[in-house]
């Protein structure tokens, strides 16, 4: 494999596929465990008439991230590949991570994936990771390669789900957090909620404010959500088949999560 090369521009397709595919190249301190394995089922699972249909993308936008600050992803994926999609300003690696954003070896994956340590993007863009089991929520984290390093960062992601969950932990920092999410709901009510990490998403965020817009239309009305959702609520008012976008803004000190679901 082609070693990375410190480009300004990166252009790059990660693909996660079954166990198999190897990657070489990682740093020693990708490859150390930070924190104790975390290893999560989903709580509440709709329905196989209620589950999402078909493949499913979002993009994350607005994320500047460094070796120590990371952007944290987390979703429940089917045993299908996992598809990752990334422009950044610097080279970026992936690495498992716990439901609580930590950088570990396996962190919140299954033992049977054997992703235990952060892999890199060679300099074709190219990477692989072994598939989840399909049981479990599963996070992973997106940083740069170089310690001296940070980087703006587009995301998008591409995933046949098992459940309508989200989340998003976005990197903290000193700077202010103005992170969005895009993507297309079947549905039309979608769930956009900030909590303080770890916490439940009944719980405020202090100084975090959530926007949903659509078509140039800011959606304002609390719903009940209109498909199977672990969130408590949801927005109404959504178009379905048509992008919506989740804008977070709040300071960058405090660790929070963006749960957001949609069908």
């Amino acid at each position: 494999m082609t070693a990375l090369t410190r480009q300004r521009i990166f252009f790059g397709t990660f693909v996660l596929l079954a166990v198999g595919s190897t990657i070489s190249g990682c740093t020693n301190e990708s490859n150390a465990a930070k924190a104790p394995k975390q290893t999560s089922t989903t709580t509440s699972v709709a329905s196989p008439s209620d589950q999402p249909v078909g493949p499913r993308q979002f993009t994350v936008t607005g994320v500047s991230a460094s070796f120590a600050n990371w952007l944290t992803v987390e979703l429940h994926p089917t045993t299908e590949p996992i598809r990752l999609q990334a422009m950044s300003t610097s080279p970026l690696e992936v690495c498992p991570a716990n439901l609580d954003g930590t950088i570990s070896a396996s962190g919140s994956w299954p033992a049977s994936s054997e992703f235990v340590a952060c892999l890199p993007l060679d300099g074709a863009g190219g990477g692989a990771l072994p598939a989840s089991d399909g049981n479990s929520h599963v996070a992973f984290a997106l940083r740069p390669l170089e310690k001296a390093f940070s980087a703006s960062v587009t995301l998008t992601v591409s995933y046949s789900p098992a459940d309508t969950f989200v989340a998003a932990i976005p990197p903290a920092g000193n700077g202010n957090v103005d992170m969005t999410v895009t993507y297309v709901p079947g549905s039309s009510t979608t769930g956009a909620v900030v909590s303080p990490e770890g916490r439940a998403d009944t719980v405020a965020a202090p100084g975090f404010v959530v926007t949903a817009t659509q078509a140039d239309r800011t959606l304002r009305s609390p719903s009940s959500c209109d498909f199977a959702t672990e969130l408590s609520s949801c927005i109404g008012g959504a178009v379905p088949s048509t992008p919506l976008s989740i804008n977070l803004s709040g300071p960058g000190t405090a660790k929070v999560t963006l749960s957001l679901a949609w069908k």
